[in-house]
C-alpha cells in the first residue's frame, strides 16, 4: 500500500507480512435476517392514464461481533515476537421500513404538445434500534490477546463482547408529493422538456442513552448517563429540469439540473444529545447539492452501437465542517466535476463491446478553519476519489464444432478494471501525515469469460476473476490502520439454463 509511513527502524529489516493473514478470531460471527413483503396494485382508468400503488415492509436484522488488527504493530527485537493489538467490537440492528406510494400516470395534449406524467403521494416509515456494544476490561488478564504479526493464531481466547446500556432508537416518517412531465414537440418529437419537483414534510424523532466524554459533556463526569430525545423536522423542496433535442433520428443532446437535500441523522434516523460536535446535531440545518449535466447519445452501426458522452458537475453546499476545536459548522462546500465516455453494442453480429471511461476533479471548496483562521483542507482533493476509473469489456462468439455431439456456439471474452489512485485523507499537506495508509495505489485487474452453448437452452459458463492475480486495496478504514485486500484470482463455473 502506497504512503504507509512509520518512523520504526526495525520495519525496514522485516519481511513482508502474507496477505492471506487473518488477524481475526474464530469465535468472529455476522448474521443478517431479512425479511421483504410488497403488495402492488394497478388499474387503468381511462385510456392512456393508469393508477397504482405499491405497499411494502421490510424488516432487517444484523447481529456481529469482528476483530481486527488496530494501530501499528508492536517492533522491538526479533520481527518473529511482533504483535499488533486486536479491537473486538459488536453491534445489533434493528432496521424497519413500512412505505406506501400511490402514483397516477398519463399521457395529454396540450395543442401540439404531448405530455407525459408521473404524480404521486408517498408515506414512509423508517426506524432503527441499535444498542451499544462494548468489552468492559478491568485488568490487563481480562484484555483482547495481540496478534503475532507473522502468525496471527484465531484460536486465541475472544474477550466478551456485550451491550453496555447505551442506545440509540430512532425513527423518521416522511409524507411527499411530486409531479413530473415530459413535453414531446416538433417533427418526430424533436424537442422535449422535462421538470420535476417533489415537496416533502419529514419528522425525525430519537430515544437515546449514552454515556458522556470530556468532549461531548465536558461539564458532566466521564462515563455520566445522559439521556435525550432530540427531535428534527422539516419541509424540503427538491426539482428537476431538463431538456433534450435531437438534430437526427439516432442522436440527441441533452442537459439536465436537479437538487437534492440531506437532513441531519438522514442516513441512519439517529440524532445525537451532542448538539455542538457530532454530524447528526438536531439543530442542523439540511445539507443541499446542486448537479448539472450535459450530454449527446447517439445510435451508430444501424442501431448495433450506442455511444454516450456527457459533463457533469455536482456542487454540495451547508456541509458539515468539524472545526479544531471539535464543533459542527454548516461552513463546509465540496465540488466534482468531470466527464464521463461510454460505448456499448455489437460491432458485428458475433462481436460484442462495452467500454466506459470517467475523469472526475474533485476539491473541498471549504473545509475545516483552524485557530488562524485558515484551512488545510480548502483546495485540497476529496478523499476516497480517484481520478480515473476505466472498464473495458470484449466478447466474441464463435461458431465452431467440437466434436460430435458439441457443435453449438463457443464464447470467449475479456475485460481490465482501472481505478487511479486516491487519498484516504482530505489534506493539503499529505507529508504532515505521519502513520496509517495515506494513499492507495492505482490497480489494474483482468477477467476474462468462456461460454458454451450445448444447445439452445442448455450453456456451460467458466469466469476467472483477476486473472493475473493482481494485489490491489478494495477499501481502507477512515484511519489508515488496515485495509480489506481487494479478491484474488478466483473461479466461477455456471450452468445456465432456459426454458
Amino acid at each position: 500500500v502506497s504512503g504507509y509511513r512509520s518512523t520504526n527502524a526495525n520495519a525496514a529489516l522485516a519481511a513482508a507480512v502474507p496477505i492471506s493473514n487473518f488477524y481475526g478470531l474464530d469465535a468472529d460471527f455476522e448474521d443478517i435476517d431479512l425479511n421483504v413483503y410488497s403488495l402492488r396494485l394497478e388499474h387503468d382508468l381511462a385510456p392512456g392514464y393508469t393508477v397504482s400503488n405499491l405497499s411494502r415492509y421490510s424488516r432487517t436484522t444484523q447481529d456481529r461481533v469482528l476483530t481486527a488488527p488496530l494501530n501499528a504493530p508492536t517492533t522491538n527485537g526479533d520481527p518473529s515476537t511482533w504483535t499488533v493489538a486486536r479491537s473486538r467490537q459488536g453491534s445489533y440492528r434493528d432496521n424497519d421500513l413500512l412505505t406506501n406510494q400511490t402514483n397516477l400516470r398519463g399521457v395529454f395534449r396540450t395543442g401540439v404538445v404531448k405530455h407525459e406524467f408521473s404524480s404521486g403521494v408517498e408515506f414512509i416509515y423508517e426506524a432503527q434500534y441499535t444498542p451499544t456494544y462494548a468489552v468492559t476490561v478491568t485488568t490487563p488478564a481480562q484484555a483482547q490477546t495481540p496478534a503475532n504479526v507473522y502468525n496471527p493464531n484465531p484460536s486465541d481466547p475472544a474477550v466478551t463482547v456485550t451491550p453496555n446500556g447505551a442506545f440509540s432508537d430512532g425513527d423518521t416518517t416522511t409524507a411527499a408529493v411530486y409531479f413530473f412531465d415530459t413535453a414531446k414537440f416538433g417533427a418526430r418529437d424533436q424537442f422535449q422538456l422535462n421538470a420535476g419537483v417533489r415537496i416533502e414534510r419529514y419528522r425525525t424523532e430519537t430515544d437515546l442513552l449514552v454515556y458522556s466524554t470530556a468532549t461531548t459533556f465536558p461539564n458532566l463526569a466521564v462515563g455520566t448517563p445522559v439521556t435525550a430525545r432530540p427531535v428534527n423536522k422539516d419541509t424540503l423542496l427538491s426539482y428537476k429540469v431538463g431538456g433534450v433535442y435531437k438534430p437526427l433520428d439516432n442522436g440527441s443532446i441533452y442537459a439536465a439540473y436537479g437538487t437534492s437535500q440531506r437532513p441531519p441523522g438522514g442516513d441512519n434516523f439517529t440524532l445525537s444529545a451532542n448538539t455542538v460536535a457530532n454530524i447528526n446535531g438536531p439543530t442542523l440545518e439540511p445539507s443541499e447539492a446542486d448537479s448539472v449535466e450535459i450530454g449527446s447519445k447517439w445510435d451508430l452501426l444501424d442501431g448495433r452501437f450506442a455511444a454516450n458522452a456527457a459533463l457533469f458537475r455536482t456542487v454540495s453546499r451547508n456541509d458539515l465542517a468539524r472545526q479544531v476545536d471539535d464543533s459542527i459548522v454548516q461552513y463546509g462546500k465540496r465540488r466534482v466535476q468531470g466527464v464521463e465516455l461510454g460505448l456499448v453494442g455489437n460491432l458485428t453480429a458475433n462481436w460484442q463491446l462495452s467500454a466506459g471511461y470517467t475523469h472526475q476533479d474533485t476539491e473541498v471548496a471549504e473545509g475545516v478553519i483552524a485557530t488562524d483562521g485558515t484551512s488545510t483542507q480548502s483546495g485540497a482533493p476529496i478523499n476516497f476519489s480517484p481520478k480515473d476509473s476505466v472498464t473495458v469489456w470484449s466478447s466474441y462468439k464463435l461458431p465452431v464444432a467440437l466434436g460430435a455431439y458439441l457443435n453449438g456456439p463457443l464464447t470467449l471474452g475479456g475485460g481490465v478494471r482501472y481505478l487511479s489512485s486516491q487519498s484516504r485523507t482530505v489534506n493539503n499537506n499529505p507529508d504532515s501525515i505521519t502513520t496509517g495508509i495515506v494513499t492507495v495505489d492505482d490497480y489494474v485487474v483482468v477477467d476474462a469469460v468462456a461460454g458454451y452453448d450445448f444447445t439452445p437452452k442448455v450453456g456451460l459458463q467458466a469466469n476467472v476473476y483477476n486473472l493475473l492475480d493482481e494485489r490491489y486495496v478494495a477499501s481502507v478504514n477512515n484511519s489508515g490502520q488496515r485495509y480489506s485486500p481487494g479478491i484474488p484470482r478466483s473461479y466461477l463455473l455456471t450452468l445456465n439454463v432456459r426454458y
